[in-house]
């Protein structure tokens, strides 16, 4: 389509709203979205209120993304559009990657990215911590904000990394966010995103996914974890994420059961790194100050294998052997110390070294590499405490 005057294309009707685009997009909004994209004033704008079904049937034109798409010369921008009617974080940031996985899905080349602030008529913040951290991601996967600078106070910097995004998660937003998915590096350097996919939950989850991919040159790897009857991430989101080349690996009990007790190896579960996420926060050994995640591990505080042994039913294992309370983030080294007896824990949480089973001299390399020689207690909850006897019984 080659238009020597921008044109403006837009759904018109809402999934759930009983008014129109045609509704509040007045004039000037129009006019002021047009320029911003085409440095044009002049364009013509269609609602389209009716359209044909894959059986060529007519149907009510539902917007889905709050997408307009600008037609100039060769080129087409989908502009994703703000809610107006801001109310929940979640709520108004589940259009846009609707929108996104369209935009890559176009075929020609020739394509933009765009979102467009509308006036707030609410007036509830759209610049929490929560919603520049959504921003952000949006602008690592290029999206143009057309009218930020006349909307936010905070200029919107793209994410440069991995580290980058995870460290902003931790440091800026609150532990007590209910996170939908959590990424991590994993000790191959990939980028590991540990997803959930139902609700609103599964947009943000795309959302990040794209944005890690767009920023890393290894790996990308996603965990969708499906409970019960609830749906995978919809399919055009599947198609996209796999023609951008990320990793995408289905998770449930039912498998993770068959991994854990078909696998002879002592297997670091999914649903166990992403519990660990969620307890401990970003990967850093507990006994040293090691955060180089491709170096940290979860480390069983009641063994698998103690657990594999014992007299009860396969979904409670499974549930011992993914517990957050059954771990920490340890290194390489003191993960393996842990695990052969040279380092134990004791039920008041002390860090303590069995020097019997080393040499005097090897036994001061073990003492100088700990840095932290108690479990902090934050972490020393009861059911920890219940897994660290649990340990010392088995040994």
């Amino acid at each position: 389509m080659n238009n020597e005057v921008p044109k403006i294309i837009i759904k018109n009707n809402f999934q759930k709203r009983s008014e129109t685009y045609r509704d509040i997009l007045t004039g000037e909004i129009l006019e002021d979205l047009i320029f911003r994209v085409t440095g044009q004033r002049a364009y013509t704008a269609e609602f389209v209120d009716i359209e044909k079904n894959a059986n060529g049937n007519e149907k009510k034109a539902t917007n889905i993304g709050r997408l307009a798409l600008v037609y100039y010369k060769d080129t087409v921008t989908y502009v994703s559009l703000s809610e107006d009617k801001p109310d929940g974080r979640n709520s108004y940031f589940q259009s846009f990657p609707s929108a996104m996985v369209r935009y890559l899905k176009e075929a020609n080349s020739l394509k933009k990215l765009a979102f467009y602030f509308l006036p707030n008529k609410t007036g509830n913040s759209i610049e929490t911590e929560y919603h520049i951290m959504m921003y952000r991601l949006m602008a690592t996967i290029g999206t143009n904000f057309l009218n930020a600078d006349f909307t936010l106070d905070n200029e919107i910097k793209k994410f440069i990394s991995v580290t980058d995004f995870i460290n902003y998660r931790t440091n800026v937003l609150s532990r007590k966010q209910n996170n939908s998915s959590y990424v991590t590096i994993d000790e191959d350097g990939n980028s590991v995103i540990y997803g959930k996919v139902y609700g609103a939950s599964k947009k943000e989850t795309t959302l990040i996914t794209l944005a890690m991919r767009a920023i890393t040159s290894t790996k990308t790897i996603l965990y969708q974890f499906v409970e019960k009857d609830l749906k995978a991430l919809p399919a055009l989101d599947l198609e996209i994420l796999d023609l951008m080349d990320v990793q995408v690996i289905k998770t449930d009990r039912e498998l993770e059961k068959h991994e854990l007790f078909e696998k002879s190896e002592n297997l670091r579960l999914p649903s166990y790194i992403a519990n660990l996420l969620e307890k401990l926060g970003p990967k850093k050994c507990a006994f040293c100050n090691c955060d180089l995640p491709q170096l940290i591990e979860g480390a069983h505080i009641f063994p698998v294998a103690s657990i594999k042994k014992m007299d009860i039913n396969q979904d409670e294992k499974l549930a011992l052997a993914t517990d957050k309370d059954n771990g920490l983030w340890l290194c390489n080294n003191h993960h393996k110390m842990l695990d052969r007896g040279i380092i134990t824990i004791s039920e008041n949480g002390a860090v303590l070294i069995s020097k019997m089973l080393i040499e005097p001299s090897s036994a001061q390399f073990v003492n100088d590499s700990i840095v932290h020689t108690q479990i902090s207690k934050e972490l020393l909850t009861e059911p920890f405490i219940f897994f660290v006897k649990k340990r010392l019984q088995s040994a």
